[in-house]
């Protein structure tokens, strides 16, 4: 801009209004990205990782559905923590209709014959929780550790779980599923995902 001289028709140019502007509005980007990148930074989803709340925000003995990632979050009676995909083995293979892992809570009248028939088997973190997890395509039950409960077959698959020691956030690992069966005297018997 030449302030002060004067324009062919005697008149001095006046700042552009445009140009201040779009450097405002040029400024305001970069300060949305910074923070974008600083927010996704620190949420750890650059890593594979879903940062949730305090860990002590968590009633033990309680369960969350996570909808952001499909998945169940279930704090049990001794103060651990696991997240549970909402899609089990059965359905994730399957090319047609699939049904994620619904909860069978206090609130559904199913709940109490439920826990009647399956209790015996459920697995030791899972015992005395009043909730389990039913998938309505083909029929399997959970308990809240994701232990197959209605027949023999694969376990929910599983993320870790830890917690920030700084700010005591928890953090799901959503980077790598653990999958498991039960097997012989164990649970929770490792086995390789399918893909």
């Amino acid at each position: 801009m030449t302030e002060g001289r004067p324009t062919p028709d005697g008149e001095a140019p006046r700042p552009v209004l445009g140009g201040c502007l779009g450097m405002l509005l040029v400024a305001v980007l970069l300060v949305g990205m910074a923070t974008f990148v600083l927010i996704y930074l620190d949420s750890g989803a650059d890593r594979g990782q879903l940062a949730l709340r305090d860990y002590r925000s968590y009633e033990e003995g309680s369960v969350e559905y996570v909808g952001e990632r499909n998945l169940w979050l279930v704090r049990f009676s001794d103060g651990g923590f696991v997240a549970l995909d909402d899609l089990d083995r059965a359905n994730r293979g399957a090319r047609g209709e699939r049904c994620r892992v619904q909860i069978v809570g206090a609130e559904d009248r199913r709940l109490p014959e439920m826990l009647d028939d399956y209790q015996g088997s459920f697995s030791e973190r899972a015992r005395g929780l009043p909730f389990l997890f039913h998938e309505s395509c083909n029929g399997a039950v959970y308990d809240a550790d994701g232990h197959r409960l209605d027949e023999a077959g694969p376990n929910l698959d599983r993320y870790r779980v830890g917690r920030r020691e700084e700010t005591g956030q928890l953090v799901v690992d959503v980077s790598e599923r653990i999958c498991s069966e039960p097997r012989g005297d164990e649970d929770f018997a490792r086995v390789q995902c399918p893909n």
